[in-house]
């Protein structure tokens, strides 16, 4: 499941940049297990919506940011929905 959040940066000028970001967990280890929890930029390209861990994307206030998480998750919910869940394989005689 992913956690978003928006990271919030002051500059020594004052002025504050919004960057929205979304988490990916995944389990690593061998006979001890842990979850690891990796941040990723939420970024418009054209007219759709990526993660980058190395680019970021900042906006102006707050509200914007989270209008980005909003679209990415509606774009994400609709590419999970498309990704393939499970395969059956049924033999014809």
């Amino acid at each position: 499941m992913s956690k978003y959040r928006i990271k919030i940066e002051e500059l020594n000028n004052g002025e504050k940049k919004y960057s929205p970001q979304c988490s990916k967990s995944s389990i690593v280890g061998g006979f001890v297990k842990s979850i690891y929890i990796s941040w990723y930029n939420i970024l418009q390209d054209g007219g759709r919506y990526v993660l980058s861990r190395t680019k970021s994307e900042w906006y102006e206030n707050e509200e914007d940011a989270l209008s980005a998480i909003d679209k990415y998750k509606s774009t994400h919910q609709y590419e999970e929905g498309k990704k393939v869940k499970s395969t059956i394989y049924k033999i014809v005689d």
